[in-house]
């Protein structure tokens, strides 16, 4: 996911989250002065992934299109050319509302689900009706959002649990698989600095010296004090 670096740095998303297909937008280039976090998932099997048929401006029209309706899913966006399971698959997406101390939490998930063979597949409400090797590999994205008040590193252990739902699915790890889980959270707002050419809002927090002798000083405090 190129921009993770990014949110790892300051456990904040900046940017905005971009399903794409293999060798979608170029590796997300987009004509702004943007750091994305842009996905991937292999969908070489349904579509032709040398032909980039996604260019910058399809990028730019669905960051423009986006809003507080629900998503759309199926065979839509980086979900066209997915296969789970070795059935035609697209984008889905999933909810539930969790009980905390004082209020309640809702926790979602949006997945292109892309990966397993068919053999693997544990749904009990699907009949096998084909037996095939299918495609081991491919790769699968999975984005968690929740109005839980979680720190970076709570949002962390959320995400790497993502794979835990998959697995009762049938998903296994292979080697030439990418699995990304991000997670992120809506309950705060933390303001950054901006620097635009119109204006410039920068970090209040200023660098100071500090005297030697206030250690020292917390030095002698800490020794009669113990």
């Amino acid at each position: 996911m190129t921009g993770s670096h990014w949110i790892e740095e300051t456990g904040l998303l900046h940017p905005p989250v971009i399903l794409t297909n293999s060798f979608g937008d170029e590796n997300g280039h987009v004509d702004w002065f943007l750091c994305q976090a842009v996905a991937e998932t292999f969908d070489g099997f349904m579509n032709d992934v040398s032909k980039f048929s996604v260019r910058p401006e399809h990028v730019v029209r669905g960051m423009d299109r986006a809003s507080a309706d629900p998503v759309p899913e199926g065979d839509m966006g980086g979900g066209a050319g997915m296969l789970c399971h070795c059935f035609k698959d697209g984008t889905r997406s999933s909810s539930r509302v969790v009980p905390g101390a004082e209020k309640e939490y809702t926790i979602a998930a949006l997945v292109p689900a892309n990966y397993g063979a068919m053999r693997d597949f544990r749904a009990k409400m699907i009949v096998r009706l084909v037996e095939a090797e299918g495609k081991k590999g491919a790769s699968i994205i999975v984005v968690l959002a929740t109005d839980a008040q979680l720190h970076p590193l709570q949002l962390q252990r959320l995400a790497k649990r993502a794979t835990v739902g998959l697995a009762r699915e049938g998903r296994q790890g292979h080697n030439q698989s990418g699995d990304i889980s991000l997670a992120f959270s809506t309950a705060s707002e933390i303001p950054v600095q901006t620097v635009t050419a119109q204006a410039q809002k920068v970090d209040p927090w200023k660098p100071a010296t500090l005297q030697i002798e206030y250690v020292n000083d917390q030095t002698i405090n800490a020794l009669f004090e113990t």
